[in-house]
């Protein structure tokens, strides 16, 4: 006749009972210290859902869906489980990842213009730049196709820098802009752009390695609009915008061409001080000359 025992079986299913119920009390220690946490690990949770589901179901555990998991062996000891609701922000991976790649490429660049500006473009490797930068190659190559393109985005950064300190110098003066103050502030940049650490990556290794077109684009981009304002500043109202539009193209080729000269004068500064005046000249006569269709009827 079968006797009840301390886990409720006849003797012939006490080895069992005794192996299903330790086998939940392991699953219950095992879980623990991921339930006594604050922020519960889930994952580990659901990499053991298979096992668990197998312990619940032959110890007589209930699992609810709405609600904690009670684990309860032959010893009366019970222990809540909480659901799993852990989700992946994917949103917040993407922009912790996002925020690695902007450091990533910041150190790439910071990197390979400090070497671009010691050694020049054909002396430095992208061997180079990963060992300054403490990025490996591979790394590099992830976010740049070629040493070129690292070395476009370094004087894009350059110039940007520039044009900024320009602007800023243009924002500290608070009288009207005239020809005089123009031509200032390009003899300001013809000097920044001239300075030891700058003069051969900009207007040496910069035309050369990127080609005129592409050179004369980036420079454009950052510095068009400051001569556009100037021009703008300095004409009379009833001027057409193509008369606008033509002089600052001439200004900016006249500013283009004088900093190519600088950076291969023996003397830059004196030579870019020269350049400015000629500049200025160039503006005074932008500044007060008649509508072209008037420049016309005029010589008839």
């Amino acid at each position: 006749m079968a006797r009840a025992t301390p886990f409720g079986y006849s003797p012939a299913c006490a080895p069992r009972a005794l192996k299903s119920n330790a086998s939940a009390v392991f699953l219950s220690i095992r879980f623990l210290p991921i339930i006594d946490r604050q922020e519960t690990d889930c994952r580990s949770v659901c990499q053991s859902s298979k096992h668990a589901a197998r312990l619940r179901r032959s110890n007589g555990c209930v699992n609810s869906s709405r609600g904690p998991t009670t684990l309860t062996a032959g010893w009366r000891r019970t222990m809540q489980v909480p659901p799993c609701n852990y989700s992946d922000p994917q949103g917040l991976n993407m922009s912790r990842q996002a925020e690695r790649s902007v450091a990533t490429i910041g150190s790439i660049i910071s990197a390979a213009r400090s070497l671009f500006e010691r050694q020049g473009f054909d002396a430095v490797s992208i061997d180079d730049i990963a060992v300054e930068a403490g990025v490996a190659k591979g790394g590099i190559y992830h976010h740049f196709k070629s040493k070129q393109d690292i070395f476009e985005s370094v004087l894009n950064d350059v110039q940007s820098k520039l044009a900024d300190m320009i602007m800023k110098k243009i924002a500290n003066n608070t009288g009207k802009r005239t020809p005089i103050t123009i031509s200032q502030n390009i003899l300001a940049y013809l000097e920044m752009t001239t300075q030891s650490s700058l003069r051969n990556l900009v207007l040496v290794d910069g035309p050369t390695v990127l080609g005129w077109q592409r050179w004369r684009e980036i420079d454009d981009r950052h510095f068009m609009a400051f001569i556009q304002s100037g021009i703008l500043a300095i004409v009379p109202e009833e001027m057409p915008q193509d008369y606008v539009n033509s002089a600052t193209q001439l200004i900016a080729g006249a500013v283009m061409e004088a900093a190519l000269s600088c950076g291969v004068s023996n003397d830059p500064i004196a030579t870019a001080r020269m350049h400015s005046k000629v500049i200025e000249q160039m503006l005074i006569g932008i500044s007060i000359r008649p509508p072209i269709e008037d420049a016309r009827e005029s010589a008839h």
